[in-house]
């Protein structure tokens, strides 16, 4: 989003409320629905335009990052105060447009799938995201890992710019959420069981069922489906947010992630709004959330941004 104007968003929705919460449907001070802490901030200039967040699998109190465009091909691992405790670089990738980050348990093992997937005047002939084995920080702390699979994507209907990145385990799809469509796209990657690089074709399945609030302003309702990230869960639930909302979708009948995301209206969970959010990760379990924001959204200038985690009631309605 161009920076003036998500500014002016910013500045309108603050004035006279601050520390609002954007949940359920209006703003709201913090309540008994949920319990939000500020665990950190990202001070240290590395840390410059996080667009990806997940929390490890593999590593009790970590979280995986990486950084928006011009950065080199690294993740950040980081604790809850925000302060690095490895930067390792992933051998074989490219960084044009880093995005999102999911996380994968495949035969019992942990993985991570970084996406390549931004393209802001949809011009790419292809996007790409690289499958990696998480690392462990326990018993070591490499300073470099490498590719274990490059897939190269193909949008059916051509060029798309996408934000989030999804990995579903029951289906072994890749689903992207694209960002600056009328209304966010839907589109579903088959991976095959094979070894090394590979290609797919991105599926278009649908569109998000998410409409604006009577109470949204203009800008609120042009910039809705703006998604900048999303994450899913063990239990099949998924969220995702724009820049000023967040939604989860619960999971019960652990529908396919394409089906739920098509055919299913999630849930408005609150949100403190952020200067420019465009990480959001699940907790150990899915009344948990974590956000976080760019430092800058062109990286030029760095003013440090908390990292949020929220916790939901359990009697929150679904």
């Amino acid at each position: 989003m161009c920076s003036s104007l998500y500014r002016s968003l910013v500045l309108i929705l603050t004035l006279g409320c601050s520390s609002v919460v954007f949940g359920q449907g209006m703003a709201a001070t913090q309540d008994a629905a949920v319990s939000i802490d500020t665990l950190g901030y990202s001070t240290d200039t590395r840390l410059k335009e996080i667009s990806g967040l997940v929390v490890s699998r593999k590593n009790p109190g970590v979280f995986w990052v990486h950084n928006d465009s011009g950065d080199a091909p690294v993740l950040y691992a980081l604790d809850q105060s925000m302060s690095i405790q490895s930067m390792i670089t992933i051998n074989g990738a490219k960084h044009i447009d880093w995005e999102d980050i999911t996380h994968a348990t495949i035969d019992q093992k942990n993985y991570l799938f970084v996406g390549d997937i931004g393209d802001n005047r949809a011009l790419r002939k292809s996007i790409t995201v690289y499958k990696v084995a998480e690392p462990d920080l326990n018993s070591q702390r490499p300073k470099e890992i490498d590719v274990l699979q490059s897939i190269e994507l193909f949008y059916e209907d051509g060029a798309r710019d996408a934000e989030a990145l999804l990995y579903d385990a029951q289906t072994n799809e890749l689903i992207v959420i694209t960002k600056r469509d009328q209304r966010s796209r839907v589109y579903a990657a088959a991976l095959k069981d094979a070894q090394g690089p590979i290609t797919a074709e991105l599926k278009f399945v649908g569109t998000l069922q998410i409409e604006p609030l009577a109470i949204d302003i203009p800008q609120m309702r042009n910039y809705l489906h703006y998604i900048t990230a999303a994450d899913q869960h063990e239990d099949g639930s998924v969220v995702i947010k724009n820049y000023f909302r967040t939604w989860r979708y619960a999971n019960p009948d652990r529908l396919p992630l394409k089906n739920l995301l098509t055919q299913s209206k999630p849930q408005q969970l609150p949100y403190l709004l952020e200067q420019q959010g465009e990480a959001i990760g699940f907790g150990s379990d899915s009344n948990t959330y974590f956000t976080t924001s760019e430092c800058a959204d062109d990286g030029t200038s760095h003013i440090p941004q908390p990292l949020y985690r929220y916790t939901l009631n359990r009697s929150t309605p679904e």
